[in-house]
């Protein structure tokens, strides 16, 4: 920042002892004046991309290797708003959610061993236990950090009352 820049600031911002909110309401103007003008929202087109699926790594799939979808779209497809919402197809969330053999079968196809898929399985496994044990000891922590809580409020209560 040049000198001429850093002075300027100094000469618009309002001085320490200012209250709080006098530091905010220039902004606060700008944005209720912007936000009359801005209460609409429209969209044209929807992108479809589609993409390759690889072996992936997230540990929260609860059975079997995890798919993950490579960064390059396959193909894409740009369709209109109304167009998309005549032609799709909506799904439930049951529907959403891929068993086991169908993620096995696709990474199969897609040249994965049988080895790679029980590695990366196993691994997930691995670090599943090992975020429950992290989750384990935060909650004994916080229990422990409650009852310490609980404890001193009961001295603080009976020191107030001692006092009086």
């Amino acid at each position: 920042m040049s000198v001429t820049n850093a002075s300027k600031y100094r000469q618009t911002a309002p001085a320490p002892s200012a209250p709080l909110h006098a530091c905010f309401a220039k902004s606060q103007r700008l944005r209720s004046s912007r936000s009359v003008a801005a209460k609409k929202v429209s969209f044209g087109t929807v992108d479809i991309r589609e993409h390759n699926v690889r072996l992936g790594n997230n540990p929260s799939c609860s059975s079997g290797p995890p798919i993950a979808l490579e960064w390059e779209a396959r193909r894409s497809i740009v369709l209109s708003v109304d167009e998309f919402e005549v032609r799709a197809n909506r799904r439930t969330r049951e529907e959403l959610v891929m068993p086991r053999h169908v993620r096995e079968d696709i990474l199969r196809r897609r040249g994965y061993s049988r080895k790679e898929l029980f590695y990366v399985t196993c691994e997930n496994v691995r670090l599943r236990r090992e975020h429950l044990k992290s989750v384990d000891k935060y909650l004994q922590r916080r229990r422990v950090i409650e009852k310490v809580q609980d404890v001193l409020s009961v001295f603080r209560r009976s020191s107030s009352s001692s006092q009086m």
